[in-house]
């Protein structure tokens, strides 16, 4: 079905029947929420997909900008999204496991077919088998469900030579070794090599599955993703033991939350691992009848179908009451006249009216996806954090409004261009580090320092010799002192030149500025990569639009001694993404306690700051081995997270952070 079919469809149910809310019962139904939107139908989506693993890429991010609310299954497949769309799991965001799904009878299959049920009991425990350990695997024949690895782990069981035989049957559709050469060929191959035709078993899907779950001892979920499967909850719910692999499905977590992840619970897929699980219970019929009981007495709640609805139809009603509120927020802002379009507006929105370009910022901010600033100074989830429980109904911009803008760390002092600037005190001793990976964009930042009566002192690193060459040629026009010009390895970007080359050096001077010539080859819009770089330097030393910025930002440091470091304040609503785990090593070492969850910092890594901020990161000892090797991946690394430290270190020593505004000026 088209768009436009799919849009005509929904349409016309609009239009006969009065609906109070839709629920969208997977990211496959994306596209019909458009037209839901288009008529204002409130709507509830329920993701059970990982983010990874859908396609298009596109469809979970219109999915949460589309919907009024969004509910996640489990906190893994939330988490996939947050570190997939740099998500923020705003109040529009919920998790709530399914509930167990039983198919009425009669639906589909014949499920009291008595021939089905001999065929699976005589194939599942043939004359004999009885005291055989029969662990059950579930699903179609696909690289996710892991079939590949609960044969693995029925190999490493095998090898015991226990005396107890292990039967491990697979239950599900797709297993053509003859003809399907993607997958089904090489499990074929892999029970025939592993020697294990006799204990590993794969049959097509039936409709008896509880005639499985009644004669299995286990069940082993071995997949690679799979959020909340169906036959896991079932086999649950009867008391029928679970294990799995960590960090791969949400059955996972609640095995974890119930105390039980030391008996069902693999590490990430070591199926080594996960056969010691399967023997571990195999041997202790006490431990598995112990597991069996607080499973089924713990999924019976979790998974109760009655109580998903009713905690749908609640979040539903919820959604009902959204939009009325986000007209509120957007009329309170527009009356304001506080909200800073010029800077909050991008290439995709710049024709837009005032009032529309106010809707896109509340309507983000609601679903948590590609948040911006509504003006400069102003952190909206710092304030959100601050003032509520991160979840707030609300609008945080409209809410600041309300309470007649107080103050707090979600406001920093703006240093905005045309500000009166003093001239510098002669004894001020300024200075300048300049990475310079792209010598030619040198001419550029030389004429936007003349432009300034302060001449700080430079320092620049390049990472060829023909590059210190052209260097120094441009730099010949500087009026100031060029007091060094090195190679420096090709590590750690513009930050290992900065700490490890210069730092000892720089950290002599009061106000240590840190500029690097900039193209983002990593981002294939090059005139975004264009306007970054003209962004980030108007706002540093000044150009045609923000006249002599540089003076402005020396003048204002010089007046307020709080004012630790200097840099723009970018549009762009950016958190720790993934590089918390490094800040906490960092910080550790800078004896910083208690990193904030929310915080501004120079997104792009270009500041002034004082000597005393700057020492802070010099006194880390960095060694050029300790920077990642190139190519360095665009997050995640030590680089990533000094650059966010940068932000955060000047608040724990006490001062304050300023950030840069050139009106008219964004990204």
């Amino acid at each position: 079905m088209s768009d436009e079919e799919l849009d005509s469809v929904v349409s016309k149910i609009v239009s006969q029947y009065k609906l109070a809310f839709a629920i969208a019962n997977s990211v496959e139904s994306w596209r019909s929420l458009r037209a839901l939107k288009a008529v204002a139908i409130p709507t509830v989506s329920l993701i059970h997909e990982f983010s990874s693993n859908t396609r298009p890429r596109a469809a979970l991010r219109d999915v949460l900008i589309l919907s009024t609310k969004t509910v996640f299954s489990t906190e893994l497949t939330l988490q996939n999204a947050i570190a997939d769309f740099w998500l923020y799991p705003s109040a529009s965001i919920r998790i709530a496991p399914q509930g167990r799904c039983v198919i009425p009878p009669g639906a589909g299959y014949a499920l009291r077919s008595s021939d089905e049920r001999e065929w699976l009991l005589a194939n599942l425990r043939p004359l004999g088998s009885d005291g055989d350990f029969l662990v059950l695997g579930v699903g179609n024949i696909e690289l996710r469900k892991g079939v590949d690895l609960f044969i693995r782990c029925a190999a490493v069981v095998a090898k015991q030579q226990l005396k107890r035989r292990f039967r491990f049957i697979w239950i599900g559709d797709g297993f053509d070794p003859d003809r399907e050469l993607v997958y089904s060929v090489y499990l074929s191959d892999q029970i025939q090599r592993a020697g294990l035709e006799s204990d590993v078993t794969i049959l097509r899907a039936t409709s008896q599955l509880e005639v499985a779950y009644e004669v299995a001892d286990l069940l082993l979920l071995p997949s690679r993703l799979d959020p909340l499967p169906n036959v896991a909850i079932d086999a649950l719910t009867r008391g029928l033991p679970v294990v799995c692999f960590a960090q791969t499905t949400g059955i996972a977590d609640f095995l974890i939350d119930i105390g039980l992840k030391e008996y069902c619970v693999a590490e990430y897929l070591d199926t080594n691992d996960l056969a010691r699980k399967v023997l571990a219970l195999a041997a202790k019929p006490e431990l598995r009848t112990e597991v069996a009981e607080r499973s089924r007495n713990r999924a019976k709640p979790e998974f109760d179908m009655k109580n998903y609805v009713s905690r749908l139809e609640g979040i539903a009603v919820e959604a009902i009451g959204c939009e009325a509120q986000i007209k509120e927020d957007i009329d309170l802002i527009a009356a304001s006249g506080e909200f800073r379009s010029d800077f909050f507006k991008h290439k995709a929105i710049d024709s837009l009216s005032e009032n529309r370009i106010i809707e896109v910022y509340v309507r983000g901010m609601a679903s948590g996806l590609e948040l911006r600033k509504p003006m400069p100074g102003f952190h909206p989830l710092v304030y959100l954090s601050s003032n509520t429980d991160g979840r707030a109904v609300h609008d945080p911009f409209a809410d600041f409004l309300r309470e007649n803008s107080p103050q707090g760390p979600w406001l920093q002092k703006v240093i905005q261009d045309g500000s009166a600037s003093n001239p510098s005190p002669r004894d001020l001793r300024i200075v300048l580090h300049l990475h310079a990976f792209y010598p030619d964009q040198l001419v550029s930042i030389v004429e936007r320092l003349n432009l300034n009566q302060a001449a700080p002192d430079l320092f620049v690193s390049v990472v060829t010799e023909e590059g210190a060459s052209e260097t120094k040629a441009v730099l010949s026009s500087y009026k100031g002192c060029v007091a060094k010009v090195r190679v420096t390895p090709n590590r750690g970007r513009d930050i290992g030149p900065f700490l490890t080359e210069f730092g000892q050096a720089l950290c002599s001077y009061d106000i240590i500025g840190h500029l690097h010539t900039k193209k983002s080859t990593h981002v294939a819009d090059r005139q975004f990569a264009e306007a970054w770089n003209t962004f980030l330097l108007e706002n540093l030393l000044g150009g045609s639009r923000a006249g002599r910025m540089l003076d402005v930002v020396v003048s204002e440091m010089m007046s307020d001694s709080e004012i630790g470091i200097v840099y723009p304040d970018d549009p762009h609503v950016v958190s720790w993404t993934k590089n918390r785990k490094i800040a906490n090593e960092i910080s550790d070492k800078m004896g910083i306690s208690d990193l904030p969850e929310q915080f501004n910092f120079p997104v792009g890594s270009m500041f002034w700051a004082r000597s005393a901020v700057v020492r802070k990161f010099v006194d880390l000892n960095l060694e050029w081995d300790d920077y990642p090797l190139e190519p360095v991946p665009i997050d995640g690394t030590l680089i990533h997270a000094i650059e966010r430290m940068f932000g955060v270190a000047p608040v724990a020593m006490g001062l304050t952070s300023a950030v840069t505004n050139v009106r008219g000026l964004t990204r």
